[in-house]
């Protein structure tokens, strides 16, 4: 198939499989060199058929399937993204494919054979006898002991330990773990905003004490306007939260320079907020003194 200036080529290994064979479906995709390919996961339309595996390369990907039902079987249409400069240019589908799933059964084994009956087994020894009455007291006994210890389970009781760094220190190293997008689409705009919002609340969570991380953004807002005077800084924590809001629930795409932007902007942020608790403290511990 050709879509423009990409063209698409399918492959597949066989057309007629038995049930539990594996066969292998390869899409090849040659497009300009300033553009690339995303390929998207084979989603089964029923349990009649597995993915065991994926192998992806720059302009391929070679899924290997099987299958567990007899009869004429439908692989979907495979759709794929071409990117151009880490954005989705378009999207584009494969042709489905129709492979034939025949049995595994033959006209020689189609016969199934009776199962053959029990036999008694002769205990010899007089002996014998009580020693399996005793087997199966013993092992009785064992499983009354095993549900007698899982209905009383031992509860240790958790020792609070002392968080390792501070809120600060913290914060920055989930700062520098966290890598900006790429290719840029909805779902990880809407990942890394969650995950740059959750280190921003956690920080104040655990430096002022409430609960941040179960408060909207106006309600963050409101509690620190009662705990600091520093109208700047509050103005660019609620920008900074608003802002976030509109990529994890209204599905906004900043611009590729916004993400690493924010990432300076809320640690600028935690910094101010940090200096200030200590100018607070260091006048608070003046006071006492005079």
């Amino acid at each position: 198939m050709i879509f423009g200036q990409v063209s698409v080529e399918t492959q597949i290994s066989e057309r007629t499989v038995r049930v539990g064979d594996q066969l292998t479906l390869t899409i090849s995709v040659t497009c300009p060199k300033d553009k690339s390919v995303k390929f998207s996961e084979l989603t089964p339309e029923s349990n009649g058929m597995s993915v065991l595996s994926e192998e992806i390369t720059p302009e391929s990907i070679t899924y290997t399937l099987v299958f567990w039902e007899v009869g004429e079987f439908k692989i979907p249409g495979i759709s794929f993204d071409i990117l151009y400069h880490g954005q989705i240019e378009s999207t584009l589908m494969t042709d489905p494919e129709v492979v034939l799933v025949e049995s595994i059964l033959t006209d020689q084994n189609e016969q199934i054979r009776d199962i053959k009956g029990m036999h008694e087994i002769q205990l010899h020894s007089p002996y014998l006898k009580y020693l399996f009455v005793l087997g199966i007291i013993l092992s009785a006994i064992a499983i009354w002991v095993i549900l007698r210890k899982r209905r009383k389970p031992v509860v240790k009781a958790e020792k609070w330990q002392k968080p390792k760094d501070s809120p600060r220190v913290r914060a920055r190293k989930r700062l520098e773990n966290l890598n900006c997008p790429y290719p840029i689409t909805n779902k990880n705009s809407e990942t890394f905003y969650l995950e740059l919002t959750s280190i921003f609340k956690e920080y104040l969570e655990n430096e002022f004490f409430f609960k941040a991380m179960e408060m909207t953004t106006g309600e963050i807002y409101t509690y620190l306007s009662a705990s600091t005077d520093d109208e700047q800084l509050l103005e660019d924590t609620h920008q900074l939260l608003s802002s976030s809001d509109l990529s994890k629930f209204a599905k906004h795409i900043p611009e590729r320079e916004k993400f690493q932007n924010d990432k300076v902007w809320i640690s600028t942020i935690i910094d101010t907020f940090y200096q200030k608790i200590e100018k607070d403290l260091f006048t608070y511990n003046q006071r006492i003194k005079q």
